[in-house]
C-alpha cells in the first residue's frame, strides 16, 4: 500500500450554524432563512440548507428502512421473481415466468401489434449478488470481466443474458420461447421491438470491448451495437450494420410498418434519427440539423415523427417531421423567450494531431464574436462520464457551462476525445487501451490548445478549463500534467484518487479504464491520480464538491490543502447535503457566480 503525503496542517472548517449570522458577522453571506455561506479559515466555503441534510431519496428511505438487520447483507430477492400479465379490462393475472434471484429486466418489454406476443431481455447476475461501490475483491465477478480475464463460457453477462418471447394468443397456455446470448455468437442482446404485422422480431445487439493486453472479451462496457432479425420461429434472418448506428448505449431503434425502423441516437457531434428499409436497404438520415433528437415517436399512419429537440442555441421543444425529412415543425413554444435571452453563435472546428488524428468539435461563442476568434477568453469543457456522449445540446446548470458562459463573455470549447460514444469502437476504447488512462485525452487538448495559442484564437493568460465528474478529474489532471497551459480552473465533483476509488468506490470501472489493480501496478494508479501530483499545480483553481458525494470529499479537501501548500491560488466550495453534482436551484446559483468571477478573473477579460 503507498504512502500517502501528508496534508499540511491547516484550521478545520468553521461549523455553520443552523441559525443565520447577522449581516455583519465575520464571513457571513446570504442571510437568506434558508441557506447562507461561511467562509473558513483555509478558503474552504460551505453552502447549507438545513432543510434538506439527509439527501436520500423518502422512497429510498423506506426500503432502506425495511432492510434495517444486519448492516453486511442486501437482500436481492426472497427466492424468485415473478413476471405476470395483467390483463387492464378483465382484471385477469397470468403468471408468465419465475426468474431467478438477482434477475433484472434490461429493456422495456415490447408487445407484438395484435398483442398475441411478449418479449423482454432480462440479465441473470449469476454469481454477482454484490454490484455496489465498495466491493473490492479481486475475485468480484465484474473486476474480472473488465480485466479481460473471465471466459466468455463462464461470463454470467453473456451466459445470464436472454430473451423470453411469450406465446400469449392461448392464455390459458402460454409457451415461452427464449433466445440465449450465450448459445449465440459471443454478442449479448439489449432492447426489442416487432414489426407492424407481427412477423419481425428485432433485437439491438451489443458486442463486446476487446482490449489490447487483455485476454477475453469484456462484457460490462460493450464497444459497438447493430440490429438482427428473427422470423416468428425465432429463427435469424438478417442484420443490419452500420457506423451510423454502432453507438453501444445511446441508439434506438423501434419498428414503424411491417419493414421499416427508426434508429434514433448518438452519431458523432449530434444526436440523430435515421431511417432503414429492411426490404430495401435503403438507409438514410432524416434529421437535417446539428443538435440532439431524443424520444422520438412515430406514426404509422401519417408518416410523421415527434420528437423533442435541442441546441447549444435550442432550449428543448417538441418538433414534428415526416419520415422523409424536410418537414421540421415546432410543436411547443416553452422556451422562446429563454432563447431570446442567450446570445451565442456556434462553429464547428476541427483540430489535426501530431499523429494526423482529427479531432472535431464546437466552439460556442458571445454572439457577434469574430470567427476564427481573436485571442479570445476561452474555457475548455469536458463532459462526465467518461463514456459520455458530447453533442450540441442547452444546458443551464455550471457543470455544463457551454451556454452560462458565452453569455459572459468568455468562450467554451466542446471537443469529443478518446473513450466518448459515438465515434467507433476504437475511439470509444481509446480511454481504456494500456497506459492511455490519465494522459491520451488530456495531452492530446493540450495539443489542441498550444494549436489555438499558435493560430491567434486564444493565448496563455485567457484559457481555462472546466468539467464535473470525469470532466473534473480531465480538469484536474490537465493542471498536473501540464501546469503551465492554463491560466484557470474550476474542477467540480472530481475524481482525484483512483487508488481510493479502485479500494472503495466502483472497482470495476478503474479496472476497465486501467487495465490493471493497485497489487500489480500501485505505481499507474499514483501517476493517474491528480490528487498525488498536486505539488505540480501552479493553474489558480476553483473546487466544487459535495459533502454527500460518493466520491469522499476528504479527498477534494485534501487536493485543495496540497495545492494551497505550493502557493498556488485556490479556493473550494464545499456544498452541504449535494451529491454527485449541484442539484439544488440556490447552489447553481451561487456556483455560477462563483464560476463566472474566477474565469473572469483570471482570464485577463478586462
Amino acid at each position: 500500500m503507498p504512502r500517502r503525503t501528508p496534508a499540511p496542517a491547516t484550521p478545520e472548517p468553521t461549523t455553520v450554524p443552523t441559525e443565520p449570522p447577522s449581516a455583519s458577522a465575520p464571513g457571513a453571506g446570504s442571510t437568506n432563512d434558508h441557506s447562507h455561506l461561511l467562509e473558513s479559515p483555509f478558503d474552504i466555503r460551505l453552502q447549507l440548507r438545513p432543510s434538506s441534510v439527509n439527501r436520500i431519496p423518502e422512497d429510498v428511505q423506506r426500503l432502506l428502512k425495511l432492510q434495517e438487520g444486519d448492516d453486511d447483507t442486501l437482500e436481492v430477492a426472497s427466492d424468485e421473481i415473478r413476471l405476470s400479465y395483467f390483463d387492464l379490462n378483465t382484471q385477469e393475472v397470468i403468471d408468465l415466468i419465475n426468474l431467478p434471484e438477482t434477475s433484472g429486466l434490461t429493456s422495456l418489454p415490447a408487445w407484438s401489434q395484435d398483442g398475441s406476443r411478449l418479449a423482454i431481455t432480462r440479465l441473470t447476475f449469476d454469481g454477482i449478488t454484490e454490484i455496489f461501490r465498495g466491493n473490492t475483491g479481486l475475485a468480484n465477478t465484474l473486476v474480472r470481466d473488465t480485466l479481460g480475464q473471465l471466459p466468455p463460457a463462464e461470463n454470467p453477462l453473456l451466459q445470464g443474458n436472454v430473451v423470453d418471447v411469450f406465446d400469449l394468443s392461448d392464455r390459458s397456455n402460454v409457451r415461452v420461447s427464449q433466445l440465449r446470448a450465450g448459445e449465440g455468437n459471443g454478442d449479448t442482446f439489449g432492447s426489442v421491438s416487432w414489426s407492424t404485422d407481427n412477423q419481425l422480431l428485432m433485437t439491438k445487439m451489443q458486442r463486446p470491448a476487446r482490449l489490447q493486453g487483455r485476454t477475453y472479451p469484456i462484457y460490462a462496457y460493450p464497444e459497438s451495437s447493430y440490429v438482427r432479425f428473427y422470423n416468428n420461429a425465432l429463427q435469424p434472418v438478417g442484420e443490419f450494420v452500420a457506423p451510423e448506428i454502432a453507438a453501444p448505449n445511446f441508439m434506438n431503434s423501434q419498428f414503424v410498418s411491417p419493414g421499416e425502423v427508426i434508429f434514433d441516437g448518438i452519431s458523432g457531434l449530434s444526436g440523430r434519427i435515421f431511417y432503414y428499409n429492411v426490404g430495401t436497404g435503403e438507409f438514410r438520415e432524416i434529421s437535417n440539423r446539428s443538435g440532439y433528437y431524443t424520444q422520438v415517436f412515430a406514426s404509422r399512419l401519417s408518416r410523421q415523427l415527434v420528437f423533442l429537440y435541442t441546441s447549444f442555441q435550442n432550449p428543448p421543444e417538441l418538433y414534428r417531421d415526416s419520415w422523409e425529412g424536410g418537414a421540421l415543425t415546432a410543436l411547443t413554444y416553452n422556451n422562446v423567450e429563454l432563447q431570446q435571452m442567450s446570445q451565442t453563435q456556434v462553429n464547428e472546428v476541427a483540430f489535426t494531431l501530431q499523429d494526423g488524428a482529427v479531432r472535431r468539435g464546437y466552439l460556442v461563442q458571445p454572439a457577434g464574436a469574430p470567427f476564427p476568434p481573436q485571442n479570445a477568453p476561452m474555457v475548455i469543457w469536458q463532459e462526465g462520464g467518461p463514456g459520455l456522449f458530447m453533442t450540441s445540446t442547452w444546458a443551464t446548470n455550471v457543470e455544463s457551462p457551454y451556454v452560462l458562459l458565452p453569455n459572459f463573455g468568455i468562450s467554451v470549447l466542446v471537443v469529443p476525445l478518446p473513450g466518448r460514444e459515438g465515434w467507433g469502437p476504437e475511439f470509444y476504447n481509446g480511454l481504456a487501451q494500456p497506459g492511455a488512462f490519465g494522459s491520451i485525452d488530456i495531452d492530446e487538448m493540450a495539443q489542441i490548445v498550444r494549436q489555438m495559442h499558435a493560430l491567434g484564437w486564444t493565448s496563455p493568460d485567457r484559457t481555462g478549463v472546466t468539467g464535473c465528474s470525469y470532466g473534473g478529474y480531465f480538469t484536474s489532471q490537465s493542471i498536473v500534467r501540464h501546469p503551465d497551459l492554463y491560466a484557470a480552473a474550476n474542477t467540480q465533483c472530481s475524481l482525484l484518487d483512483t487508488l481510493v476509488e479502485w479500494q472503495t468506490g466502483f472497482t470495476w470501472f478503474m479496472s476497465y479504464l486501467i487495465g490493471t489493480s493497485p497489487p500489480l501496478s500501485v505505481d499507474t494508479f499514483l501517476g493517474n491520480s491528480p490528487l498525488y501530483g498536486a505539488e505540480n499545480v501552479r493553474t489558480p483553481t476553483l473546487i466544487f464538491h459535495g459533502d454527500f458525494d460518493f466520491l469522499p470529499v476528504s479527498i477534494a479537501e485534501t487536493f485543495h490543502e496540497r495545492i494551497a501548500a505550493t502557493g498556488t491560488t485556490v479556493r473550494m466550495l464545499k456544498f452541504q447535503g449535494e451529491g454527485h453534482g449541484l442539484g439544488l436551484p440556490e447552489n447553481q446559483i451561487t456556483a455560477a457566480q462563483e464560476q463566472i468571477t474566477w474565469f473572469r478573473r483570471y482570464l485577463a477579460t478586462g
